[in-house]
């Protein structure tokens, strides 16, 4: 059962009537507070649910089991933001690894801040606030931001707080050989949101995956702009007797289509065909 926090003081217990639950028009009255004060509440575990389209993919248990040791030395220093589902209990907006971790500890409850905002936008806004999301996390919730509501590269700026640029290179992350992608997590602690980008704007899927190889061996920024700026090597010729192979099949494939009798040839072609024969009788011996 949720409780708001109002009622958890002892000293008003006595004289303050239960606030009805969505009631934080009353609160806001009894307390003299602005009509956006938030409304906080202490919700049971149980009645929370991860939200299906969380930003982040990633959880690291080691990390979580950090954040539930210091949720267990020092209390949790910030609410866990929800929203009220129609079938009864909450959907977490943003906060799923404070609710995982007071689930590791066992807590029986947690504070939580009820916004009725819209919760793709909030999760990802308060995850990007953090900066808690990593490169590939942050583009795929945007993609999905934009397709949900149909917003414009404008629209999904100024609803993120990002510049339009800034979302145009995220978004365009989503279209990263599914390697690297797939790579990705592995290395996301040593590769930043600056390495991604220059991946992106590599020329093709070829260049991506040879500055991909570079980044897992460590590769700095500066080393890497170097190597996508770096003119292509061309390749080395092939042997003569390699080139030779070729030439002979091109003159067996041409002469193929020449027909005596009916194809002509000038005197100039004549001379230039025992030019030919003359170096090919040399090179026979």
């Amino acid at each position: 059962m949720s409780r708001k926090l109002a009622r958890t003081n002892p000293a008003l217990a006595a004289t303050i009537p239960a606030v009805p639950q969505g009631g934080g028009g009353e609160l806001n009255r009894l307390f003299g507070t602005s009509s956006d004060f938030p409304e906080l509440i202490e919700v049971d575990v149980d009645q929370l649910h991860p939200n299906p389209d969380q930003p982040r993919r990633h959880f690291d248990q080691a990390a979580l089991k950090e954040l539930a040791e210091s949720i267990a030395a020092q209390g949790l220093l910030q609410p866990i933001l929800v929203k009220r589902r129609a079938e009864g209990g909450y959907l977490i907006a943003a906060g799923e690894r404070r609710w995982r971790a007071h689930r590791l500890l066992g807590k029986p409850t947690i504070f939580a801040v009820v916004t009725t905002g819209g919760i793709e936008e909030v999760a990802l806004i308060e995850n990007l606030q953090r900066r808690d999301l990593d490169a590939l996390e942050i583009s795929l919730g945007l993609a999905r931001l934009a397709e949900r509501h149909n917003y414009s590269r404008e629209q999904l700026a100024g609803a993120v707080g990002l510049s339009k640029s800034e979302v145009s290179r995220l978004l365009a992350l989503s279209g990263l050989p599914a390697r690297i992608r797939e790579e990705y997590a592995a290395f996301r602690d040593k590769v930043t949101k600056s390495h991604m980008f220059l991946l992106a704007d590599a020329d093709g899927d070829v260049a991506r995956l040879a500055l991909w190889a570079r980044i897992k061996d460590g590769a700095t920024i500066k080393e890497l702009r170097a190597a996508k700026e770096a003119p292509a090597e061309k390749p080395a010729p092939a042997p003569a007797s390699a080139r030779i192979s070729q030439a002979i099949e091109r003159f067996e494939r041409d002469l193929g289509s020449f027909r005596p009798g009916r194809d002509r040839l000038d005197p100039a072609q004549k001379e230039r065909l025992r030019a030919v024969r003359d170096r090919i009788d040399r090179m026979l011996g």
